[in-house]
């Protein structure tokens, strides 16, 4: 009598998907996608202009869809705990201040969180609608649209919370420094949600690189290389992926010569797919715990075309006084998992140097950088290399002044 008990439990081990214990159990998780994709009502009428590409360069209205854009939601509590956070990315080339309160102050009116405990952010693909207003904007019914739909699946995702284990694991992804160091940040860092049945209820991939494979003169709707990196890793995992940039500024996806750029966006973005899922062998659990710091900062703007493109309200972000002495509020965030996952959200595109200087203030296995989440105020740029001459100061010219990088840097250490 006593041995069948022990058989069956043997032949169900070997049978089904691995079993994890309540004990493992260390956090709860929950995603969700929402399709942001423009109507084809939108696009015919001309006025969903594509961003991207240089300061206010004229790339017209998109004409059509590549593949659908996308936000995609995570969600995780520690548990018997209210302390967590949630997590929604946007196939955008960045996201105002205003946008993002708006999908905040939605949220909150849903679930039991806080604002400061929503994390809101864009994949930076530059073949989607300009919603900071310097290429052409956006109709404002795409905009409350696009509200809607991110907020939805933050909302989503939390309702969707199961008893999960996270594991993280670390791999190496390859890209290239337009700024000619020699070097980028080329850690994947991979978040996999697992449930009491063994399934993944959702997967987190960061890495660096500009989602720029599609080329200036592209006229259709895109999230570039993530699309077919969050495609590749769905086909491995069964479940929502969310993807979210690094420290992109200086940052390009590796030369590649397919025979045209989708092909060569495909190729790209299954390579660091490829290369997230094989770090996933080696994976180790997060200790249990979800901790949420907000770093409050107030920034000046020295760049004077954007210090008058905001004070015009071109740019629409937190502004305060006249343009020779312009002013942005703003915010750091940081989150930890347990003592093993730690990330620092970032409202802009910091340089290879400045996410290294950011990581420098981690001390954690893994060290994740969510670039622009909570804004996007443009290029982080080491004083040091300031106007150096390298890509011929083109990111100097899209930031907010050489103080930026090192105020953000400081405030870490502090």
């Amino acid at each position: 009598m006593t041995r069948w008990p022990l058989f069956l439990c043997i032949l169900v081990s070997f049978l089904s998907p691995e079993v994890i214990t309540a004990a493992e159990l260390n956090h709860r998780a929950g995603f969700a996608m929402r399709d942001v994709t423009p109507s084809v009502a939108s696009l015919k009428a001309n006025d969903t202009y594509m961003g991207g590409y240089g300061f206010w360069t004229d790339r017209g209205p998109a004409e059509s869809v590549h593949d659908p854009l996308e936000a995609n939601a995570m969600c995780l509590t520690a548990p018997r705990s209210s302390e967590g956070m949630c997590l929604a990315i946007v196939d955008s080339l960045g996201l105002t201040g205003p946008i993002i309160k708006a999908i905040k102050a939605d949220v909150v009116q849903r679930i039991p969180l806080t604002a400061d405990q929503i994390f809101i952010g864009a994949t930076h693909t530059h073949a989607a609608p300009d919603l900071l207003g310097l290429w052409g904007g956006s109709p404002p019914e795409y905009v409350a649209s696009l509200i809607n739909s991110t907020a939805d699946s933050v909302v989503s995702a939390f309702e969707n919370m199961r008893p999960a284990t996270l594991y993280y694991s670390l791999g190496e992804g390859k890209a290239h420094n337009r700024r000619d160091w020699g070097f980028t940040d080329t850690t994947i860092v991979v978040i996999d949600a697992i449930g009491d049945n063994g399934l993944s209820l959702g997967t987190f991939v960061n890495f660096a690189s500009h989602p720029v494979v599609s080329t200036m003169d592209n006229k259709s709707l895109s999230s570039d290389y993530v699309h077919y990196l969050r495609e590749k890793v769905a086909e491995k995992t069964g479940a929502t992926v969310v993807f979210v940039n690094g420290a992109i500024g200086d940052v390009n996806p590796r030369a590649l010569r397919e025979p045209d750029m989708w092909m060569s966006a495909r190729t790209y973005g299954e390579a660091i797919a490829e290369a997230a899922i094989s770090s996933m062998k080696s994976r180790e659990p997060a200790s249990p715990g979800v901790k949420v710091t907000r770093i409050p900062f107030t920034t000046s703007v020295e760049n004077t075309i954007l210090a008058l493109a905001q004070f015009l309200g071109i740019i629409e972000e937190d502004n305060s006084g006249p343009p020779w002495n312009l002013k942005v509020a703003t915010q750091l965030g940081r989150i930890k998992l347990g003592n093993e996952v730690e990330f620092v959200s970032v409202p802009g595109e910091a340089l290879t140097r400045t996410g290294l200087s950011i990581k420098d203030n981690m001390d954690m296995p893994a060290e994740i950088i969510l670039g622009l989440t909570g804004g996007s105020l443009g290029y982080f740029v080491p004083k040091d290399e300031w106007e150096s001459g390298r890509n011929d100061n083109y990111e100097e010219s899209v930031s907010l002044g050489s103080h930026l990088a090192g105020q953000i840097v400081q405030l870490l250490e502090e």
